[in-house]
């Protein structure tokens, strides 16, 4: 839902197009955040620049998403791993299998 709406409204000076940049925004900033500190932690693997990794986190978890609704018990599975692929974690490592 939330990149239809983006998709809908890009471009345009609008309150709803305003209020999904600034929540995407944040959402990109938290991730980013995390993955520094899961760097520091040494969980995260070094990499790009924690902000790039961050926008690509977040794309592929919501393309996995959308892609994959209705495929249970198969969609979280596959949505982990490809978020685990863009982190470099070890998706046979994750708890969910």
């Amino acid at each position: 839902m939330a990149i239809a709406l983006r998709m809908e409204f890009s471009g345009q000076d609008h309150p709803v197009g305003r209020q999904l940049e600034q929540v995407s925004k944040g959402l990109v900033k938290r991730c980013t955040r995390l993955i520094s500190a899961g760097r520091r932690m040494g969980t995260i693997p070094a990499g790009p620049p924690a902000r790039v990794v961050a926008l690509a986190f977040v794309g592929a978890t919501e393309g996995a998403v959308i892609e994959l609704a209705g495929q249970a018990p198969h969609d979280e599975l596959l949505a982990a791993r490809a978020a685990a692929g863009v982190l470099g974690i070890d998706h046979n490592r994750l708890s969910i299998e």
